[in-house]
């Protein structure tokens, strides 16, 4: 589990590739300094087999 992106005093992004979240959850950062927690209060996944670009995708049919 890493933080990923721009985080502010309200916000902070997490992914996990080994773990899913569930709403709800509190999770405690690892700070030397604060111990900081946060709730989840919205979760996505994507699919890995899948490109995320839509542009010149073989997957996608353009019509």
């Amino acid at each position: 589990m890493q933080v990923v992106g721009v985080t502010t005093q309200q916000y902070i992004y997490v992914a996990s590739r080994q773990r899913k979240f569930r709403i709800g959850e509190i999770l405690v950062i690892d700070d030397p300094e604060l111990e900081p927690r946060g709730e989840v209060v919205e979760t996505k996944s994507f699919n890995r087999f899948l490109p995320l670009t839509m542009e010149r995708s073989p997957l996608i049919d353009p019509s």
